[in-house]
Parts: structure tokens; sequence; C-alpha cells
């Protein structure tokens, strides 16, 4: 008698959190090999999100994301803590970060989850630097002077290209989503502990954006719209019914505040129908594989607000994609961690 198959229901995970020099870090959502997410309950739990893909494929992300990525999952979730200024950071684009670190690049947006009244971020130069004016202030720590300082406030949302220089002062709290990529490339330090830390100045100078220019907030509702991923808020005041066959593929939910239920049509094997439901609390992140094409999303109390993430839209070429190799492919411990 032939198994039958397992559906795979939405599901929560557990988060791994470092201590660093400037807050703390969150890894929501990771498949990184080095930083893996875990089940947190259910049929799977204590699997990681590596584990699952290399089971169900593209059962969790849809056809079309499954024949880029293979798998690899696309797309991570962080939460920053910062506490102390961070060091200045910058990141590559998909086809620097494949011809040299065999990874995906790395496009992001920072939502301000919490922030004090001071709270501020450095994103970008206030004025075009000669690639000398910028390697020299880098060296005598006058790179803030070209900064642009801006403040924030809970609720900003902006989306950080590849190339643009950027970091987050103390006083503020952030939601990260991104490519699932670690190429967060330190290329300054401040304060007494900047002799202790590595820089990469050197491996990212060529691809530093030394135009001015000043990251716009986002649209309030879709972050962004790009080949990588599709990032929403969603403001749950009501239930709402999601139709996944909309982007073909996987839904991640990170809950910014309050609480929901993610409510799924099942069937029992005797046939009868009833709701797979998920809670969902403030901090909390969950996948809802491709395979479920319909589900509904369920304020618990008067109203909950949500950071949609779904996958990009894939163009199919006749050739197969050049997909990055997975961190845990290679031998343990070989990986460089670029900036804590």
């Amino acid at each position: 008698m032939e198994e039958k198959e397992i559906r795979i229901y939405p599901f929560s995970l557990d988060s791994v959190d470092d201590q660093t020099a400037w807050g703390t870090e969150s890894w929501k959502l990771s498949d990184l090999g080095f930083r893996d997410s875990t089940v947190r309950r259910g049929l799977l739990e204590g699997n990681t999100i590596s584990e699952i893909m290399e089971t169900y494929l593209d059962r969790i992300v849809g056809d079309d994301i499954y024949y880029f990525y293979g798998r690899q999952f696309p797309v991570q979730v962080k939460q920053l803590k910062v506490t102390s200024r961070q060091p200045l950071l910058v990141c590559p684009d998909d086809e620097i970060a494949g011809e040299r670190y065999d990874s995906l690049g790395k496009l992001k947006i920072w939502y301000v989850a919490e922030a004090t009244a001071d709270a501020k971020l450095y994103l970008g130069f206030r004025r075009d630097l000669t690639a000398g004016e910028f390697y020299g202030a880098c060296l005598d720590g006058s790179i803030a002077d070209s900064l642009n300082e801006v403040p924030v406030r809970k609720g900003d949302c902006y989306l950080i290209k590849p190339g643009t220089v950027h970091c987050a002062d103390k006083g503020v709290t952030i939601v990260e989503v991104s490519e699932s990529s670690d190429l967060d490339l330190r290329i300054f330090n401040w304060g007494k502990d900047a002799d202790n830390q590595e820089l990469f100045l050197e491996e990212a100078f060529d691809f530093v954006n030394m135009k001015a220019e000043l990251p716009a907030l986002t649209d309030a509702t879709k972050f962004v719209v790009s080949q990588q991923f599709v990032a929403t808020r969603i403001d749950l005041t009501e239930p709402v019914r999601i139709n996944s066959g909309d982007n073909g593929g996987f839904s991640v939910y990170y809950c910014v505040s309050g609480s929901i239920s993610i409510q799924t049509p099942a069937v029992k094997e005797n046939g009868q129908k009833y709701m797979e439901s998920l809670i969902l609390s403030a901090g909390e992140t969950a996948l809802v594989p491709a395979e479920n094409p319909e589900f509904y999303l369920v304020p618990n109390a008067v109203s909950a607000v949500l950071i949609e993430v779904t996958g990009g839209k894939i163009e199919r070429e006749e050739e197969e994609p050049q997909r990055p190799a997975r961190e845990d492919d290679e031998e343990e411990g070989s990986h460089n961690k670029l900036w804590n």
C-alpha cells in the first residue's frame, strides 16, 4: 500500500541570538550553514531550514524559486537591537558575491521596530568622494563627516542597495529582511575597540558607491518589489485570506507587534475538514510553505503588525542558473564571519 504524502503546514522558528560589541543580533530565519533556524514545534520540530530544504525541495519554496536557488532558502530575517554604534558596513551585489564568494549578494531593507528620540542611521554619502578621499577617510577616522546622518522613528523603513555604506547608532531596534547572505563587510570601526576588529576595506573598495546618495524612505506598506524578494507591511485588524498561488511560492511572516494565528484549511485521515492553526506572537517568525495555496491571517487581539516576505519574480532561462554553494557543504568551521 502506497504511503500517503505528509502535508507540510505553516511552522514557526526558533531564533539564534548573538551578543555583539554593538548589541544583540537575532537570526529569526536563516539558512547559512553556520546559522540555521530550527522549527519550534510540530511534526518538523528541531529540524533546520537546511534539512527541510534537502528533504522537501520545491514543496517549500515553489517550482520557480527552487529552479533558480536550488536547496538554498533565498531570504533571511534578523532583528538587530543596537545599543552602541555598529561598524560601517557595505554589501556586494549578486554578481560580485557570486564571482568572489560563491554566495548571494545582499539587497536588504531595514524596518525600524523601535526607536528612541535620538535614534539615527548612517546611510550613504552626503557628497561625492574620490577613491583617495574615501580610502583616506576610513583610515584616519574622518569618514563620519561624509555620511548622511538620518534621524529615524518607529515604522520607518529604508531599502539599502548593494554598494551603499550604512550602519545604525544606539537606541534602535531593526528588522532586517535580505537575501540569504552573510556578506556584510565591515569597512570602518568606531571607538576604542576599533583596532581589535578586522576590516575588509580592500575587499569592498571597488564596489562601494562613492557618489552622493540618500536612500529614501520606502512606501509605507510595500517596502520593496524586486527580483530577490517582495516585502510588505500588513496592519492586521481583521481576518485576511491569502492566496499564495498569486506569487507561486513561500510566504514568511515576522510579527512586529500583537499576536496572530495563521489558519490553514486541512483534512483529517477520515475526511473531516478542519483549520490547522499556528499562533505567532511579537518577535516571532513563521514560514508558510508553497504547498499551502490558501490560508488566513487572523489577529488575536485588536490589531497586529506583520512584515510579509515572498519570493521575487523569477524568469526561467534555457540554461541552468548559477546557484550559490551552501555554507554547510564546506568544512565545518571554515566560515569567516565578516562583521560582529
